[in-house]
């Protein structure tokens, strides 16, 4: 049996929480869990109750979706430029 290389197999473990992903996309916390409810993005519940998003899941779905990974940076460089 062949095993995964160390590096995917702790991606494999790395989540977001459905939190960390609103703020990283831009929606609320209620677009996450219902985007989770409708099993469009794989997550998994801890026994505390929390939901747990694994990052190779939260990669898949921004490539299916088109979701950016960041806002553009804003660094006052564009304002400078159209000063000139």
């Amino acid at each position: 049996m062949a095993s995964k290389p160390l590096a995917a197999a702790t991606d494999d473990l790395e989540c977001f929480t459905v939190k960390e992903l609103a703020e990283l996309w831009g929606v609320s916390d209620r677009t996450v869990y219902e985007q989770i409810r409708r099993k469009h993005l794989s997550a998994f519940q801890l026994p505390t109750g929390s939901i747990r998003v694994p990052k190779a899941a939260a990669r898949e779905f921004m490539a299916r979706n088109t979701i950016p990974t960041a806002a553009p940076a804003e660094t006052g460089q564009e304002e400078a430029e159209s000063a000139e």
